[in-house]
């Protein structure tokens, strides 16, 4: 039996993945949302502001963008526009802690009145809609942050590409490190809340796409650091897959061992009384059985 449940136990029939996708939805998504989701607003808060501290340190307000600079920002609109994504990334943080801490719409789907199927199976189909509807706006939303924080450092970060690091001062040699910190940015958007393995893929392209253009931003990241930052998209997926698999394997043996308590349950069923039954189940799984005699 122990070969039988080891062997395949990751694959899933077509019904059993359903099921498999609602359950890991409210375990591993739903489950610890809400404090993980104030984790990232409490991160990107701070962050902000100490970067807003050290734009003020280097005077970075007052000179503009490069020539081959993306957005070609002058004085005060660079810091302008780094308040404004930064406070758009906050204030798409704060939405999802304040959906997760005062509504059930991550949990809850409504049921279609038009699906012809009885209650229980229209309350499935509407749990297994509400959970791609999650999935999905989880997708949009890290494309979303990390395309406004690789702006926001974009437009941080001076131009400082062909002064060697020996001739600049300490603010202005923490200046050319927010690469590293992106790196770390991205990372982090990408795992803090679970995506499926499939979905997890979208972080490929995305993170593709952010190399592309590093010679034309000041965020200016090395030959071995585009690897890098390509690796941490890879490890994101690999991750999204050992964690699936792993899921669907502990989602398989718990129907394994429901289904063959209910078969158990099935075959007392047969063979005792039905009080007797109602009495075990009432003592629950620590407490030894006894009989009661009248005299």
């Amino acid at each position: 039996m122990d070969a039988q449940l080891s062997a395949d136990a990751s694959k899933l029939k077509a019904k059993e993945k359903k099921e498999w996708f609602c359950w890991w939805h409210a375990k591993a998504v739903c489950q610890g949302f809400g404090l993980r989701q104030n984790i990232l607003t409490l991160l990107i808060a701070v962050a902000s502001l100490a970067e807003i501290i050290h734009m003020e340190h280097i005077r970075g307000w007052k000179t503009n963008d490069s020539s081959n600079s993306l957005l070609h920002l002058r004085g005060n609109l660079r810091f302008r526009a780094f308040l404004v994504f930064r406070v758009a990334c906050f204030m798409i943080c704060l939405g999802w802690s304040l959906v997760a801490r005062w509504t059930k719409w991550l949990e809850e789907g409504e049921p279609d009145g038009e699906d012809e199927d009885d209650a229980r199976t229209r309350r499935k189909n509407a749990l297994h809609a509400k959970a791609w509807t999650v999935q999905l706006a989880l997708i949009c939303t890290k494309v979303v942050l990390s395309v406004l924080v690789w702006l926001s450092y974009n437009v941080l970060v001076l131009h400082r590409m062909k002064v060697p690091y020996q001739k600049l001062g300490p603010l202005e040699y923490l200046n050319q490190q927010f690469s590293l910190v992106f790196m770390v940015a991205f990372f982090i958007i990408m795992n803090i809340h679970p995506l499926t393995f499939h979905n997890s893929l979208i972080f490929l392209p995305v993170a593709g796409i952010f190399m592309l253009f590093r010679d034309c931003t000041p965020l200016y990241v090395s030959g071995v650091g585009r690897v890098v930052f390509m690796c941490t998209a890879v490890l994101t997926s690999i991750l999204a897959y050992l964690g699936e698999q792993s899921s669907r394997a502990l989602f398989k043996s718990k129907k394994k061992v429901k289904d063959s308590a209910k078969r158990i349950e099935g075959i007392l069923q047969t063979l005792m009384p039905a009080e007797v039954l109602e009495t075990l189940h009432k003592l629950g799984p620590g407490n030894t059985p006894s009989h009661h005699y009248n005299q």
